[in-house]
Formats: structure tokens, C-alpha cells, sequence
């Protein structure tokens, strides 16, 4: 599972992401802000893969994946692969192709502690597996898409590996070892098939398959 953390911090390119556009409203009706990613270069040379690839791969550990993804137009939406918007409680979940060399970042607005689409709880878990051998996936909550260095509050808790299990995040709260989210701000969930730590391309082919889970 996987899940993490977020707040100002600084790219590597030097700019400040706390540069913010009104990207719209949340379900309390309040603005909800988007870091202004201009000029960020994606992580490791990636390049954004926006269009799904299928059908997808085989699935494993006995677990049957709705593949919500299937009949959309793009993959740049959370609800792109969970089938709803975040946080997906519902326990959703979607078989992911990520071509070798991309990243696919998926767009989600926090909204506001207390929402109902949160149903009294501002915890989440998100379960990834990889389902091909060496194919390391790593996973960053950031403001930006394709930002793996610099995930949310430079929190480790917001930037993880299939290798490392489940992961966990909270809307506005402070408990330690969870990646912190920011209320009514737009985040990326970004997904790629790299080493967590170098950066190496662990897609031994032209794509390489992932299932993850929402709860």
C-alpha cells in the first residue's frame, strides 16, 4: 500500500512551488490551488505517458482489478484508474501498462477534513504491486507532475517503492510516518517503473504492468 505526504517545498530547478493558480473549487467550496509547474522537468529524463496502454498484463495475488482505465480517454486523472475521485474508499482498484521510460501522473484535489467523499476519516492506504520480476514501481504524492525528488513536504513518506509495502497518508493532520496532504490543493500521484533511489529504468521491456488498490 502506499501513501504520503505534501507542502511547500523547492524543486530542484530552483522554483518555488508555492507559486499557486486557482484551479477550481472543492465540495467545501473552497478555491483549490495548483502548484505552477512551468519549466519543471520530469524526474530521471521521464517522459509523461497520458494515453492507456491494453489490455494489461496478468494479475496477481489473486486479486481481480476493475480496469476503469479501459474506457478512458487519457490516464491524467485519478479517477482515470480508480474509477472515482479521491480518495476512493471504496476500495477500487485498476491494472496499469507503464511504458519503459515514462511516468503517468494522475491529477487529484484534496478537498477539506470533513467532506463526505472522505466519510469521517481523513487516513488513506494505497496497495501497489508489480507484476513483472525487477520491474520496481515507485510512487510519489508531489505538486508536480512527474516530480519524483521532490514529493510533498520532502517527506519520505510521500515517495515509495513496491518493495516497501503499504503506504499511508492524512488530510491536514500530523501523525508521524504518513505523507501529510494539504487541504483543497491539487496533488499528482506519480507512477513510474524506476529504481526508488537511482532513478534506473527497471522495465526490462516496452511496458511493464502494475496493480494498485485504493482504501
Amino acid at each position: 500500500m502506499h501513501q504520503f505526504n505534501c507542502g511547500l517545498v523547492m524543486l530542484a530547478l530552483g522554483l518555488p512551488l508555492s507559486t499557486f493558480a486557482a484551479t477550481g473549487f472543492s465540495g467545501s467550496g473552497q478555491p483549490v490551488p495548483k502548484a505552477d509547474c512551468a519549466g519543471v522537468t520530469p524526474s530521471y529524463g521521464l517522459i509523461r505517458q497520458t494515453i492507456p496502454l491494453g489490455p494489461p498484463g496478468p494479475l496477481v495475488d489473486g486479486y481481480v482489478y476493475a480496469d476503469a482505465f479501459e474506457n478512458a480517454p487519457s490516464l491524467t486523472e485519478w479517477a482515470d484508474l480508480f474509477g472515482s475521485q479521491f480518495p476512493s474508499r471504496e476500495g477500487g482498484g485498476g491494472s496499469l501498462s507503464i511504458e519503459s521510460g515514462k511516468f503517468v501522473a494522475l491529477a487529484f484535489e484534496t478537498g477539506a477534513r470533513g467532506d463526505p467523499i472522505y466519510g469521517g476519516s481523513d487516513f488513506g492506504t494505497i496497495r501497489v504491486f508489480a507484476t513483472v520480476l525487477h520491474a520496481d514501481l515507485t510512487v510519489a504524492f508531489s505538486e508536480c507532475p512527474g516530480d519524483f525528488l521532490n514529493p510533498a513536504q520532502g517527506s519520505s513518506m510521500c515517495r515509495v517503492s513496491t518493495g516497501q509495502g503499504a503506504f499511508s497518508w492524512q488530510l491536514a493532520g500530523a501523525e508521524p510516518f504518513t505523507c501529510q496532504l494539504a487541504e483543497n490543493t491539487t496533488y499528482y500521484f506519480n507512477l513510474a517503473h524506476v529504481d526508488s533511489i537511482t532513478g534506473q529504468n527497471m522495465c526490462p521491456g516496452n511496458f511493464c504492468n502494475s496493480l494498485m488498490e485504493a482504501r
